[in-house]
């Protein structure tokens, strides 16, 4: 017997799996009693969904209560109406649907999809199309450009498949971020690459005075409920503090992957996170001497603690440079990165290739080229991908760039992880 599942039913199995709910036009025609009760159905369920709908009133409501919603338009496109449903919806994704000419399609009385009228969409938002039924269709879509395509079933989208993996994002189980992890798995999916671990900051810095270990745990359980895509992992900060604490944390869950990272560097009375400190105030040589003691923080934790990947190299470099402008010359401590590059080559630990900082005040991948380059030198050929993503929307930012540099640089292979394990995956432009 077959049992169509209830509303409430779908939308938690979607948010669950992060996928986006579309829903039908006809539900605009729905009274006002009715959209009400779905309306709370869908807000209660937290689930992402697109509501579909050919009327600009019901638009505006529907963007009015869901502000983070999709708002997919199939009703009669010209301009006009473009820069209209572009002035109603201020931060909600907007999808344009057009009908492409087919017997399937003949009975529509709206403008069909051309050329022209594609392009002129894509300016205001994103290109649906349907129904796409044969390859013929298929082609026109790719020809046109198009986001997304309804197909009855008959043809399925080609797809390559993309086998990287974001080795490093944060959820809201880290004390900086909240983002919902099933907006992150949405977003992977949107960008379309494998998948991405979950890697909430542990500092262990503070493990004496607030409990740094539960979140953590909760993480982990998330990951792993989540499944599929999801890895489970951990940023473990400040491990050189407290060893044992760092140890226990390691061990307590069964981790995809570990990242070892130094946030607060202890440097005399200036321990606190990077991030937090007015670097205006230093002087060039304190500068110097501050870096110094941060490659020798890294060094022991490399030397100490059991982790997989290492994190973020010269990320103090962010605010240093980029938010006090202040140029430092990495060629100073190239003694200590070579140590550090070596030391991490022999223990079989990853070095990730950090794509946080592009597009900001210091825009460079962390490290820079030249180390990554001296590390392939070295011999190094263990690379992650990690976006360092504190928000859905810079899940895999930037890895097409990344992913150019290092081919251009002569790595044929960019590593995830899973059971702690490295699993090489084929860099492909």
């Amino acid at each position: 017997e077959t049992q169509i599942p209830l509303l409430a039913e779908a939308l938690e199995f979607a948010k669950n799996t992060g996928l986006t709910v579309k829903l039908d036009n006809k539900i605009q025609y729905f009274s006002d009693f009715q959209t009400d009760i779905f309306f709370d159905t869908v807000e209660k369920s937290g689930a992402h969904v697109g509501f579909t709908s050919t009327d600009t009133e019901y638009i505006k409501k529907a963007a009015a209560r869901f502000p983070n919603a999709e708002i997919h338009y199939d009703g009669y496109v010209d301009e006009n109406r473009l820069i209209e449903l572009r002035e109603i919806l201020k931060d909600n994704e907007l999808y344009i649907w057009l009908p492409v000419p087919s017997p399937v399609t003949d009975w529509v009385n709206v403008p069909m999809a051309d050329g022209s009228l594609c392009k002129t969409v894509k300016k205001y938002g994103k290109l649906g199309l349907w129904i796409i039924s044969d390859t013929d269709g298929l082609e026109t879509a790719k020809k046109f450009g198009a986001d997304i395509i309804e197909t009855p079933g008959q043809i399925k989208p080609e797809n390559k498949g993309n086998s990287i993996f974001d080795c490093h994002t944060h959820t809201h189980f880290s004390h900086d971020s909240e983002c919902d992890p099933h907006d992150s798995l949405k977003a992977s999916k949107e960008r379309g690459i494998a998948g991405f671990a979950i890697t909430d900051h542990c500092d262990i810095e503070y493990c004496k005075l607030q409990d740094v270990k539960t979140p953590i745990k909760r993480s982990a359980d998330c990951a792993h409920e989540m499944g599929g895509s999801v890895l489970a992992g951990v940023e473990i900060g400040e491990s050189i503090l407290h060893k044992k604490d760092a140890e226990e944390v390691i061990s307590g869950s069964n981790f995809d992957i570990v990242l070892g990272s130094v946030h607060a560097v202890q440097y005399k009375n200036q321990t606190l996170p990077y991030s937090k400190i007015d670097f205006s105030c230093f002087s060039a040589d304190e500068i110097n001497k501050y870096l110094s003691k941060y490659f020798d923080d890294m060094l022991e934790m490399i030397k100490t603690t059991d982790f997989d990947v290492l994190s973020h190299l010269t990320c103090p470099l962010r605010y240093i440079s980029g938010k006090y402008g202040i140029a430092v010359d990495l060629k100073k401590f190239a003694d200590k990165t070579d140590i550090i590059l070596k030391e991490i080559i022999n223990r079989g630990i990853a070095l990730e290739i950090n794509t946080s900082c592009l597009d900001t005040a210091y825009n460079v991948l962390m490290p820079d080229i030249p180390i990554i380059k001296r590390y392939k030198e070295l011999g190094g050929y263990l690379l992650t991908l990690g976006s360092d993503a504190h928000i859905a929307k810079r899940i895999a930012y930037g890895f097409d760039y990344a992913l150019s540099e290092l081919s251009r640089l002569g790595f044929k292979n960019i590593y995830y992880y899973k059971n702690r394990k490295p699993i090489p995956q084929e860099i492909k432009l």
